[in-house]
């Protein structure tokens, strides 16, 4: 079968493919992700496919999927009981943050065989790394290779780890690793072998410097689950958040944190995650926040000062800063506080990253202590998301939330059920 290769322009975003470069892609409308790669035509197949008759909704039998433990109970949680097998998972997050601690380890508490495929270290040194996290099982091999054919031989694994597919190749592609065809191609051929040999497969992506996976945006279409393992090297939690699950829920958080023998689960972290004082200070409130299905319990850190410039700045850790200038304009408006001329500090503590609205009561609550200079009991809990009226409005799983305040502790829960608007909160 003749083989054929032409030059084409393909958009790192969604895969769109043109026979020349463009400014804008025509698809996605983004801007310069075009990039210069092969396409390879194999010329038609002489084989007759087999063709496959549609059937009819009520006559497929459905067979329960049989859910594998991967040992980490964080993990399962996260991935909706366990692996599947067939299941393909692209498990993406910042350099350093603990990507191939966490599949190392799961390869060492794996209780079926495991191949696990490096192309950016050495078997000697993923060897020396087991030894620190002390991992010893004779179920796991190793291999170190950057071509995907090599990398897809069968030895009876259930688990097959690449890491990672930005730097894996075919040699049937003549372009560079990395590239968008090479990326695409290699992860063709990994799904392909996952689903026909019915082992799972985690597989490493690279992170661009926006914090999405490097490649073509058709690499999250191809597979199962795209796990995001986030956190930062300076701060000891890690977050292991689901974007896409086909075999669960995509809403599950696993929570981790760093210690000397890798990555442990937190199953508990509600203690962990408030700050240690005893005596309550200004400027720091308790939100009640639901990660996946569980609720928990983090403080929110604000602090006013005196601006030195003509225009006051907002500033944020773990917090939106657009939300931030939001419920400023709120408290200026509603309470008749003046912050034109204050600088405005929001800080999440323990390093996590808040996206939803029902924090909004607690940084309120915080950005009005501190203003005031007035310290919020410790036994105080908020949640509750504030529009733009100052109005407080309810959010999903009040009684989740107030549970898990009860059970640290807190006495006193302001949430919409008995605050109707931020004049209420301290």
């Amino acid at each position: 079968m003749a083989s054929k290769v032409k030059e084409i322009f393909v958009c790192r975003e969604c895969g769109n493919e043109s026979p020349r470069w463009e400014g804008q892609c025509r698809a996605c409308n983004s801007w310069n992700s075009y990039e210069m790669s092969t396409h390879v035509s194999f010329g038609k197949s002489s084989k007759n496919s087999s063709k496959k008759s549609p059937k009819k909704l009520n006559d497929i039998n459905i067979l329960e999927q049989s859910r594998i433990s991967t040992g980490i109970e964080e993990l399962d949680r996260t991935l909706g009981g366990g692996l599947v097998a067939g299941q393909v998972i692209l498990l993406g997050g910042t350099p350093g943050v603990g990507k191939s601690t966490l599949l190392l380890q799961l390869a060492g508490l794996f209780s079926q065989k495991v191949l696990y495929v490096s192309g950016e270290e050495s078997e000697s040194q993923i060897a020396l790394r087991s030894n620190r996290l002390g991992i010893s099982s004779d179920l796991i091999s190793i291999i170190s290779t950057n071509s995907i054919d090599d990398a897809l031989i069968d030895i009876g694994q259930k688990l097959l780890i690449i890491d990672s597919i930005q730097v894996m190749e075919s040699q049937e592609i003549p372009s560079r690793a990395g590239s968008v065809t090479q990326v695409r191609e290699c992860a063709a051929k990994i799904v392909n072998s996952s689903k026909n040999n019915g082992y799972a497969t985690i597989i490493v992506g690279h992170i661009t410097k926006e914090g999405s996976i490097a490649g073509p945006k058709i690499l999250e279409h191809m597979v199962d689950t795209v796990l995001y393992l986030e956190g930062d090297k300076s701060h000891l939690f890690r977050m292991l958040r689901v974007h896409k699950n086909r075999f669960g829920d995509d809403s599950e958080v696993g929570i981790f944190q760093m210690q000397s023998n890798g990555l442990c689960g937190v199953e508990n972290p509600g203690k962990l995650l408030l700050g240690g004082e005893v005596s309550p200070k200004s400027g720091s409130a308790t939100a009640i926040v639901l990660e996946g299905s569980r609720p928990l319990c983090i403080e929110i850190q604000a602090l006013t000062t005196k601006t030195s410039f003509g225009y006051p700045k907002r500033a944020v850790s773990g917090f939106s800063l657009n939300r931030l200038q939001l419920l400023c304009a709120v408290i200026q408006k509603c309470l008749n506080i003046n912050l034109i001329d204050q600088d405005v500090y929001v800080n999440v503590a323990s390093g996590l990253n808040v996206k939803e609205p029902a924090v909004d009561l607690a940084v309120c609550a915080a950005i009005i202590s501190s203003y005031k200079g007035v310290a919020i009991p410790r036994e105080t809990a908020y949640f509750g998301e504030v529009g733009l009226t100052g109005e407080i409005r309810k959010v999903v799983a009040s009684d989740r939330r107030i549970k898990e305040a009860k059970a640290l502790g807190f006495t006193k829960i302001l949430s919409p059920d008995n605050v109707k608007n931020i004049a209420s909160v301290l």
